[in-house]
């Protein structure tokens, strides 16, 4: 709850901190507007998908490799993001890599900027961990160091102090291919012992 007030609050205050920032910041047309359609069925491969993820259940020091499709990544974000209704994420794979579409519905009045924040990013295939190669927030491109730090920080409030860290530590490649992404993880030798209780 912390994470997604504070999420809140620094959207509004960064978007209405200038004109600037909110005449290229917002839009009028959403990104992500709905989920997918998931059925009970797929609630609860979402949420078994999900927990491949969490780092407790990484085997320490050896490779894990998780294969998942567009369909399966996509009810895993709805699944994730059901609590927060004004956030709406969605991915594509594609040739370049896995381009998401994050869309926050902030709470703000009619105004001639729009209405929607549209958060945009790729990531690209790496044999290097997690790489992001283009981060925007509307029209305005961000340096795409400070995505990393934000993932960490929303993932530690959301899983626990320490858990977003070793988990984004851990991935040593991303391979997108036409539909399929294949991530492969390696926690360092004793990072997540402290995280396994």
């Amino acid at each position: 709850m912390i994470v997604i007030r504070l999420f809140l609050w620094l959207t509004i205050t960064v978007t209405f901190a200038s004109p600037i920032l909110a005449w290229y910041g917002l839009e009028h047309t959403a990104l992500a507007t709905e989920g997918p359609n998931s059925s009970v069925i797929d609630i609860k491969a979402a949420k078994k998908f999900l927990q491949k993820f969490d780092p407790r259940n990484l085997p320490d020091g050896e490779s894990t490799t998780i294969r998942a499709n567009q369909h399966h990544i996509n009810n895993a974000l709805a699944a994730a993001l059901a609590a927060a209704p004004f956030l709406k994420a969605r991915i594509v794979t594609s040739r370049f890599g896995l381009l998401g579409a994050v869309t926050v519905f902030p709470p703000i009045p009619d105004n001639p900027f729009g209405k929607y924040l549209n958060i945009r990013m790729l990531i690209e295939s790496s044999t290097e961990g997690l790489q992001i190669g283009r981060l925007s927030v509307g029209d305005i491109e961000l340096p795409t160091a400070i995505f990393l730090p934000i993932l960490t920080l929303v993932m530690d409030k959301l899983a626990g102090v320490g858990r977003g860290e070793a988990l984004l530590e851990s991935i040593r490649s991303v391979e997108v291919s036409r539909s399929q992404v294949v991530i492969v993880f390696r926690p360092k030798g004793g990072r997540l012992d402290d995280q396994k209780t």
